[in-house]
């Protein structure tokens, strides 16, 4: 018997190391990912992210965000750090000008820097998954966001956007997330009931939610859409076999600001009403096979401004590669 436990042991090493090893990770959000393709509201964004090996010092680690009273003892700190690029755009974008009460051009790139700590597992109980991100960048012209959309329109041959001049202003981003996940399940099925809450000048909200996995190579992190308050690059085992799992996912907002709806933060009259009640929910499919990853989810998000023509829909395509 011990010598089958230990032949285990050995066997199963290498894939649970492999997790240890950095991974790169591109995220693209695209309304026109959508089965109803659109050029409205969030409209895209590009994310690059880079999740360090466990315990690790990335060069912000002298800010002291794995020092803060969040995570679990014992926990394992990994860090990620990303560059991050949103643009959001109203309803049509062939004005010069957002017609009254629909929602500003908006832009903004930001570096995000934060840790995941992922508990041990109890014997009988969830596995608790904290998120710690700080997000610095900038908004307005200085973004780059409507050159970036021009230029793609451009060589795509989309709409021309006109009304990028009228953007909301240049505005430092400065912003803290937190989200604490609890995993229940074991290899090919999970469900991570999840609350958090942001803070800081470009978004403030308070939010719940829950996360269903199905299949085979689940890994230790959830897919999900670009957000630039939250981080969340998965761990990559090296495997021979392709593997494949269904997602869905439900979340639900309390809002106090949105920046992109609100307008900039000590000017008026470039923004929309807010909705207070926000919601989103998604579904798709991951794929793995020999450290790398490929998952598209579908995202039906909620009204988030008075006046919004109905909910949005956008996709998310994310591939990770083990390094």
């Amino acid at each position: 018997m011990n010598r089958m436990i230990g032949l285990a042991l050995l066997l199963a090493a290498p894939a649970a190391a492999s997790e240890d090893r950095p991974v790169l990770a591109l995220a693209l959000d695209n309304d026109r990912f959508s089965y109803q393709p659109t050029d409205r509201y969030y409209t895209h964004g590009t994310r690059f992210a880079l999740r360090g090996s466990p315990g690790s010092r990335p060069f912000w680690g002298g800010l002291g965000l794995d020092r803060m009273p969040i995570f679990a003892p014992g926990a394992a700190l990994i860090p990620e750090t990303g560059l991050a690029q949103l643009m959001f755009v109203p309803f049509r974008i062939n004005r010069l000008r957002p017609a009254p009460g629909d929602r500003p051009y908006a832009g903004i790139t930001a570096l995000t820097m934060g840790y995941t700590a992922i508990a041990p597992r109890a014997d009988a109980g969830a596995q608790r998954i904290d998120q710690l991100t700080l997000t610095l960048g900038i908004i307005g012209p200085a973004a780059l966001s409507g050159e970036a959309q021009r230029l793609v329109h451009r060589i795509g041959g989309f709409t021309k956007p006109l009304g990028w001049g009228s953007q909301l202003g240049t505005e430092p981003a400065v912003n803290l997330a937190w989200r604490r996940g609890w995993r229940f399940g074991g290899r090919q099925f999970d469900l991570t009931p999840h609350a958090g809450a942001a803070l800081g000048n470009v978004h403030i909200h308070a939010e719940a939610g829950a996360t269903l996995r199905i299949g085979a190579g689940l890994g230790d992190l959830l897919p999900g859409a670009i957000d630039p308050v939250q981080s969340g690059v998965p761990g990559l085992p090296r495997s021979r076999r392709l593997t494949l799992h269904l997602v869905a996912g439900i979340d639900g907002r309390v809002v106090a600001r949105n920046l992109f709806i609100d307008g900039n933060s000590f000017t008026d009259g470039r923004g929309a009403v807010r909705e207070t009640l926000v919601g989103e929910a998604r579904a798709g499919l991951v794929a793995r096979w020999r450290g790398a990853q490929i998952s598209y989810l579908h995202n039906w998000r909620s009204r988030e401004f008075t006046g919004q023509r109905g909910i949005h829909r956008y996709g998310s395509l994310v591939v990770a590669v083990r390094l």
